[in-house]
């Protein structure tokens, strides 16, 4: 005797299939018969049985694999014919649903014949899975399971994780229900309540997800349009203007800023090779000592040397300012000596980046140049403000949205003059 729960499986798939192909039988042969069926209604007839059938052959094949002397060669033989019974339904039901569309079925018909014809068919398909219900009867109380088997199903732990329908033929069994008739039309109302509660699930599921994923996208859409505005907000018209008016710094001449003072003295003598210019001896000179002159060279270029030292000084200065907690360096010179043309060329080195993380690893370089003659925003205090958060917070949507957060009253402003200092100075 079988005593896989994957023999009762493929049994409770059978019996499915033999259930469905009723209600079809019933329903192609109303619709001969003159009664309007609804297309719906056949094509979920033609659904339930197509998944019957591939629960058939789902469970027929687990049946076969999991143990060879749990097979059933009678289960499998039915099996069998109840699927070529559903493909036979299934032309049936192809060619109702065509003719129905063309008007009335009778009128489509035309010849009674035709029809005498069909009905033929369908009767001998309704036979045979009248025939099929007995073999089952025969192959669960004789082969598959007994009430007793049955009982002990339901005691293994395995038994909770079966499918819905097979637990519902291992309960019927096990309290005696033996008719196949009987079986069929309960198995049917079971699995049509399984499949109605798993649809219900999945359309609310699905629709649960949908409506999350539209209120998710509502909300991304909402909080980026939010963080934009409050964005726009700090940027002033005229914001970048004076950067971009001062002279670009590939245009002028700041080698030294991060030099070595080996490079500067590379540099020194590269530029004195360049500038000396060869001249001949003067035969009117009356005979001056060339000591003299050697000596007032040695004296220059001793002087220029610690020139140069000075200079080195001053910018290594700079680079370890970049690297120090020091809050301020003072860069002093005349206008139009090209001061902000020497910040823009350190804003835009590797070096200045590298130098500040060794200061800190996650500083960031933010930057704001002064217009005496420019517009509010250009030289004033709020100007300065709202360029340095702007650059601050661009693209960073959670740090906007704590200001936001913190700041409830920030979400109105829409545009530049909608700050206040006391506003700026909070954030």
């Amino acid at each position: 005797m079988l005593t896989g729960f994957e023999a009762l499986g493929a049994a409770s798939a059978v019996l499915q299939v033999i259930s469905f192909a009723t209600d079809v039988v019933v329903a192609c042969k109303n619709a001969y018969d003159g009664a309007t069926t609804s297309h719906d209604d056949l094509q979920r007839y033609a659904g339930q049985m197509s998944e019957a059938v591939g629960r058939v052959h789902t469970r027929c094949e687990q049946m076969s694999n999991a143990n060879s002397r749990f097979a059933s060669p009678k289960l499998q033989n039915i099996a069998k014919e109840c699927k070529n019974a559903a493909d036979r339904l299934e032309a049936e039901l192809q060619c109702v649903t065509s003719m129905q569309a063309q008007g009335d079925i009778l009128q489509s018909l035309r010849k009674t014949f035709r029809a005498s014809r069909h009905r033929k068919k369908l009767q001998a398909l309704q036979e045979s899975l009248s025939k099929y219900q007995q073999v089952m009867e025969i192959e669960l109380t004789s082969h598959l399971c007994s009430q007793s088997n049955a009982i002990n199903y339901r005691q293994d732990e395995c038994f909770g994780k079966l499918d819905t329908d097979i637990q519902f033929l291992i309960n019927q069994l096990a309290q005696g229900m033996t008719d196949a008739k009987s079986l069929v039309k309960r198995e049917h109302a079971t699995t049509r309540n399984a499949i109605t509660q798993e649809g219900a699930r999945a359309e609310a599921a699905i629709n649960l997800h949908t409506d999350s994923q539209v209120l998710e996208l509502r909300t991304t859409a909402e909080t980026k349009r939010k963080c934009e505005t409050f964005l726009q907000s700090l940027k002033a018209p005229r914001m970048n203007q004076r950067y971009n008016d001062v002279m670009d710094s590939r245009d002028a001449s700041f080698n030294q800023v991060f030099a070595t003072y080996e490079d500067m003295k590379a540099m020194y003598h590269q530029s004195l090779n360049t500038s000396e210019v060869s001249e001949e001896p003067d035969e009117s000179d009356d005979g001056g000592d060339p000591k003299d002159d050697d000596l007032s060279e040695t004296t220059s270029n001793l002087s220029y040397m610690g020139y140069m030292e000075d200079i080195h000084r001053s910018w290594q200065s700079l680079n370890l300012w970049l690297q120090s907690k020091e809050k301020l360096f003072y860069i002093q010179g005349k206008p139009g000596s090209g001061k902000s043309t020497l910040v823009k060329f350190i804003l835009s080195q590797d070096q200045t980046q590298e130098l500040v993380h060794r200061w800190s690893p996650d500083a960031i370089i933010i930057s704001y140049f002064f217009c005496k003659i420019g517009s509010e925003e250009q030289n004033s205090i709020k100007g300065l403000w709202c360029s340095l958060l702007y650059q601050r917070l661009q693209d960073q949507q959670q740090l906007v949205l704590n200001a936001l957060k913190r700041f409830s009253n920030l979400s109105l402003h829409s545009e530049y003059y909608d700050w206040s200092i006391k506003d700026l100075e909070a954030v």
